[in-house]
């Protein structure tokens, strides 16, 4: 794993985007790398468990934020072989 760390904030968008976002983000960053994502879309958790389990990539951490209806995703990306 690499110490690379990306954001990204998708506050305000509903679903398919902040998984449309995330995809694209993974897809530029290096194999290990982590970005950190936030969301207010309640249906986000879901669709980021479903999408990492399928791709290999790891979901590290889930937190709520202090800001009602904010969560906090990390997702380290797959190491590729």
């Amino acid at each position: 794993m690499t110490d690379s760390k990306s954001q990204l904030d998708t506050r305000g968008l509903i679903c398919p985007m902040p998984l449309m976002l995330l995809k694209k983000a993974v897809a530029d960053l290096p194999d290990g790398a982590m970005i950190e994502v936030v969301v207010t879309d309640p249906h986000a958790e879901l669709d980021f468990e479903i999408w990492c389990d399928r791709f290999g990539h790891s979901l590290t951490a889930i937190d709520s934020h202090a800001i009602e209806g904010e969560m906090l995703f990390q997702v380290i990306k797959s190491v590729t072989e």
